[in-house]
């Protein structure tokens, strides 16, 4: 009803009104649904770099459609294309600070146990870690991250740094520098595609044990439903088994 100085409701108005804001609450969740099903049903990239569990696609479900990208790229260079909006990325865990500056957040996903590539066969026994070599490349460019692992590793053990300028830090050259050094040496968790050699083994490291940290990686600003949905995905603990 409505008269020179106000407007309001008729009696069959007032009857409908509940009605009225049913409808509009219903549309509007109609409307926020179908937006997010767009924003997860978008390609969502994700890089990695050497390690990425086997039923990832069953942890993430198939609300996100995930596109899995196998770049032959350092762990650095990947973090700069996540700061660059590129994708978001898993790989290994830099300092939070670092991150922090570059606008990305980090999640810490898995902490690697790193083990020894000896001289010998392959022994259950530990080794010191201060009785280990551990590799540094002259490549900064490729081994940034592990030069300095290896680098404060071996500063806080006492374990010694050989230098190599070859890339051997994984594949067939590691193996070689382990035969050229005659003695344990640190391996990295760069998975080795290279068959070891029958005249070396594994044992593990202790005192300390060390651990190649492994993270999640996104912007801080991306506030996409499908980050978001994958990033809860990853950090979920593991459904307990019935026994």
């Amino acid at each position: 009803m409505r008269d020179r100085r106000s407007v309001r409701l008729s009696g069959p108005g007032r009857g409908l009104l509940s009605d009225a804001r049913r409808i509009l609450a219903l549309a509007d969740d109609a409307k926020q649904r179908v937006l997010r099903a767009a924003a997860l049903s978008a390609p969502l990239r994700l890089g990695y770099v050497s390690w990425l569990p086997d039923d990832i696609a069953t942890l993430v479900g198939p609300t996100v459609a995930l596109r899995i990208d196998e770049w032959v790229l350092p762990s650095h260079v990947q973090a700069d294309r996540v700061a660059e909006g590129t994708s978001i990325s898993r790989g290994p865990g830099s300092p939070r600070s670092r991150a922090r500056s570059a606008g990305l957040t980090a999640h810490l996903l898995r902490a690697e146990p790193l083990h020894a590539v000896v001289p010998g066969a392959t022994s259950a026994e530990p080794i010191a870690a201060r009785q280990l070599k551990v590799l540094v490349d002259a490549d900064e460019s490729a081994w940034s991250s592990w030069n300095r692992f290896a680098a404060e590793f071996a500063a806080h053990t006492g374990a010694r740094i050989v230098n190599v300028d070859d890339g051997g830090i994984t594949g067939d050259a590691f193996y070689v520098h382990v035969r050229r050094i005659g003695a344990p040496v640190l391996a990295s968790p760069k998975r080795h595609t290279a068959v070891t050699p029958p005249s070396l083994g594994q044992r593990p490291v202790a005192d300390p044990v060390p651990l190649w940290t492994w993270s999640l990686v996104h912007r801080e600003d991306d506030d996409r439903a499908s980050v978001r949905h994958v990033v809860d995905a990853l950090l979920a603990p593991p459904a307990a088994t019935a026994g």
